[in-house]
């Protein structure tokens, strides 16, 4: 792949939203799924998954109306076992034609759901495959899914599961300029709060209420925001991208976090945490890359001075060793943190990565500092009076860490307990991509963190994130 990207204590901050039930299954799926009891499931052998899998595409290729039950036993599997080495061959392409069957014929509301939730496991189950296949499969299930979203009526779920799976479908399987792409499709969605989602002469029943709309807006915020970290999180992409991508949004974020719903408040500034973030790591990376040409470009010139002998450079050599064993006796002795000396030095870096952000010629393209530091300070400080007490303590705590990392160039930190693990995740990037695979996943998670960890071939874009998450 050409990108290089990879139960919580507290996962209300950072997630993929889940809004109303959608029916007793469904709800005994997602509680199975988040169960923070959950711990490492018996691990199946590959024949009895072989098995296990060619029985779900038996089922689903001879009955057109499968039991939700079918499907729901799909889910579990997939998501409670590491399926690679089962989904190496055609078993992939052949189950995602089969759940794609199902979401162009009329089927029942759960049926749909299940089936949209089961393509993005089938990629987060794929094993070893080739950049080509996984184009073809990208290309197989992404028009549908743009088309479930995008169509007329008013299930919202299924616009909600549909976002969610298209974006855990584009990090894991699709090429830049398609994640380029669905950025933009994400970004068109909230930037008109909702207008593509409505039918075009709905009826009076086809009409999204002002609530679903909301959740909606919420869900292509939190797309938008992974999709963001997959190109540029984490030192990816290149500096110019990333700050250009940033000024093109960042009104409409502003926008947004003044909006009436504390979820899409939150949204919005988390997706401004993760952009300023990302853009100043690419900034301080192309910074120490030109000063690096610039010491290269000073060494060639003083290359023709001339050498000292070899017992003054032997000379030179010992006592630098002893100045740096003594700078090193020095620094251990005062190991003693200066958090105040380190917030100093990382505002610093802050406010020359914003100051590049502004520089440019073009007005119309600079971001609105002041603007957005007047929201944070506002909201961090004392949340809104027109919001209610609970929405405006728990907005504080959220607009607080992105005031942070504006401010000083800090990141958040993030405790998830998976099974008896603890894993620590810091950084907007690292958190965004967490919690959009424990919101496929659950506690399902461990279990391919586990059987991933033994697998000595790798895939390039989910082991990396996965990776991570060992390292972490």
């Amino acid at each position: 792949m050409p990108k290089n990207s990879h139960k919580s204590v507290n996962h209300g901050l950072f997630r993929f939203p889940h809004n109303q039930s959608t029916g007793s299954e469904l709800d005994e799926e997602r509680e199975s799924l988040s169960d923070s009891s959950a711990g490492l499931h018996d691990i199946i052998d590959q024949e009895s998954l072989v098995e296990e899998i060619d029985k779900y595409i038996d089922d689903l290729g001879t009955n057109t109306s499968p039991h939700p039950g079918t499907l729901l036993s799909l889910v579990q599997l997939l998501a409670h076992h590491y399926c690679g080495k089962c989904l190496e061959t055609n078993r992939s392409e052949t189950l995602l034609r089969l759940l794609i069957r199902l979401l162009r014929k009329p089927g029942s509301f759960h049926e749909t759901l299940l089936a949209i939730r089961s393509i993005a496991l089938v990629f987060l189950n794929q094993g070893d495959i080739t950049k080509s296949q996984q184009d073809v499969l990208y290309a197989l299930v992404a028009p549908h899914l743009k088309s479930l979203i995008l169509e007329g009526g008013n299930r919202a779920e299924l616009k909600h599961q549909s976002m969610t799976t298209l974006a855990m479908v584009t990090l894991i399987a699709a090429s830049d300029a398609d994640t380029r792409q669905n950025l933009g499709f994400f970004y068109r969605i909230f930037l008109t709060d909702g207008a593509p989602l409505q039918a075009e002469d709905p009826g009076e029943s086809e009409i999204l209420t002002t609530g679903q709309i909301q959740i909606l807006v919420e869900t292509s915020l939190c797309a938008y925001g992974l999709l963001y970290a997959s190109l540029y999180g984490d030192g990816r992409g290149t500096w110019d991208d990333a700050r250009d991508e940033l000024r093109g949004v960042m009104t409409i974020h502003l926008d947004l976090m003044e909006s009436r719903s504390m979820d899409i408040r939150k949204a919005a500034a988390e997706n401004i945490g993760l952009m300023l973030e990302s853009t100043a790591t690419l900034y301080k990376k192309m910074s120490k890359s030109l000063k690096s040409n610039d010491r290269d470009t000073d060494t060639d010139t003083g290359a023709d001075i001339k050498t000292k002998t070899g017992a003054e450079a032997e000379a030179k050599a010992k006592a630098e060793t002893a100045t740096e064993a003594e700078a090193e006796a020095e620094a251990e002795a005062e190991a003693e943190p200066k958090f105040q000396s380190q917030l100093q030095s990382g505002a610093v870096e802050a406010a020359e990565a914003i100051k590049a952000l502004k520089d440019n010629d073009d007005d119309d393209n600079c971001i609105n500092t002041s603007r957005m530091f007047s929201i944070l300070n506002q909201l961090a400080a004392h949340g809104n009076r027109k919001y209610k007490k609970h929405e405006s303590k728990d907005q504080r705590n959220v607009f607080r860490l992105v005031l942070q990392t504006a401010e000083h160039g800090l990141v958040p930190e993030k405790k998830t307990k998976l099974g008896k693990r603890l894993f620590v995740f810091r950084g907007w990037a690292h958190i965004l991509e967490f919690d959009a695979f424990f919101d496929v996943l659950g506690q399902g998670l461990i279990q391919h963190i586990y059987c991933l960890k033994l697998e000595e071939s790798r895939r390039p874009r989910v082991l990396i994130i996965i990776r991570q998450f060992q390292d972490g």
